[in-house]
C-alpha cells in the first residue's frame, strides 16, 4: 500500500475479484486484507498505529469498490468513469466549502514536498509557480486521486475476461466518455472560473482535466486500433503527455472536451 505501483495493482486486484466472483467476494477479501495489515501494524509500531492503516486502506480501497459494483452491475466502462467524475466533482466541492482552512493545510503539505526537493538538489520553487500550484492542489490532489482509481479499475477489467457477448476492456477503454451532462456542468464550471477567478471553480475545473485527459487517450488509442493509424501515434502522444506534459495534457483534454460534443469518433 506504501508503494504506488504495488497499491494501483492490488486494487486491480481487488476489481478483478469483484467481477470474476461478485463485489460481496471483494469487500470480505478487503475486510481480511485490512485486519492482516492491523495485525501487522500493532506488531511492527504498536496499536496506536491501527487507526492510520484502517484510515489508508479506506481510502485506497472504498472508492474502488463502489467502482467495482458500478462495474460489476452494468459492465460499462464508460459509466463507471463518469461515475468516477462525478463522486470528485461532489467530493471535491464539499471539501473546498465545508473545510475553512484548507489553504493552510494545502501549505503545510506542500511545504514538505518542497522541503524534499530542496534536499534532492532541485532548487527551491519560485515564489509565482509555488503560489500558482497552492492555488489549484486540491483539484490536482482529487484529480490525481481520480486516476489511481481507474487505472486500478482499468487493470481489473484488463484481467477479467467475461463471456463472448461482453465487450472487452479494450473495446470498452476506446469508447470511454465523460458524457453530455457532465461536460455541460464543466463547461460552466470553466466559465465561471474564468469570469470570476474563484478558486473553488478553477479546482473544480483542474479535477476534470484529468478526466478529459483519459478520454483524449482513449480517441487516440481509437484511431490506432480502428482506424488505422501506426502505433507511432501512440508512442508520441504518451511521450509528450510524460516528457512535456505543458504540452501532452492541453492537447489531450481539448481532444477529450471536443469529442464530447462532436463524437469526434464517428466524424474521422
Amino acid at each position: 500500500m506504501l508503494v504506488p505501483p504495488l497499491g494501483i495493482l492490488g486494487g486491480g486486484l481487488l476489481v478483478y475479484l469483484c467481477l470474476r466472483h461478485d463485489v460481496r467476494y471483494g469487500l470480505v477479501t478487503t475486510l481480511l486484507a485490512g485486519l492482516i495489515l492491523c495485525l501487522l501494524s500493532v506488531v511492527v509500531d504498536g496499536a496506536g498505529s491501527v487507526g492510520r492503516v484502517v484510515t489508508v486502506a479506506g481510502i485506497n480501497w472504498v472508492p474502488l469498490l463502489g467502482l467495482a459494483t458500478v462495474q460489476a452491475r452494468y459492465r460499462s466502462l464508460s459509466l463507471s468513469f463518469q461515475v468516477a467524475a462525478a463522486a470528485g466533482f461532489v467530493l471535491l466541492l464539499l471539501g473546498l466549502l465545508a473545510i475553512p482552512d484548507i489553504r493552510e493545510m494545502t501549505v503545510e503539505v506542500m511545504r514538505g514536498v518542497w522541503e524534499a526537493m530542496t534536499q534532492l538538489g532541485f532548487g527551491e520553487m519560485p515564489a509565482e509557480a509555488e503560489a500558482a500550484i497552492i492555488a489549484i492542489f486540491p483539484g490536482l490532489f482529487t484529480g490525481f486521486m481520480a486516476l489511481g482509481y481507474l487505472v486500478s479499475l482499468f487493470i481489473g477489467c484488463w484481467w477479467y475476461k467475461g463471456d463472448e457477448n461482453e465487450p472487452g476492456f479494450g473495446a470498452q477503454f476506446r469508447r470511454l466518455r465523460l458524457g453530455r451532462m457532465l461536460v455541460i456542468l464543466l463547461t460552466v464550471v470553466m466559465g465561471l472560473a474564468i469570469a470570476t477567478g474563484w478558486s473553488v471553480m478553477s479546482n473544480l475545473s483542474w479535477m476534470f482535466m484529468i478526466f478529459l485527459v483519459l478520454q483524449g487517450l482513449s480517441i487516440m488509442h481509437f484511431l490506432v486500433a480502428e482506424r488505422g493509424l501506426h502505433k507511432s501515434i501512440l508512442i508520441v502522444m504518451y511521450a509528450l503527455l510524460i516528457l512535456v506534459g505543458q504540452i501532452g495534457f492541453p492537447m489531450l483534454a481539448a481532444a477529450g472536451y471536443l469529442d464530447n460534443w462532436l463524437d469526434v469518433r464517428t466524424r474521422i
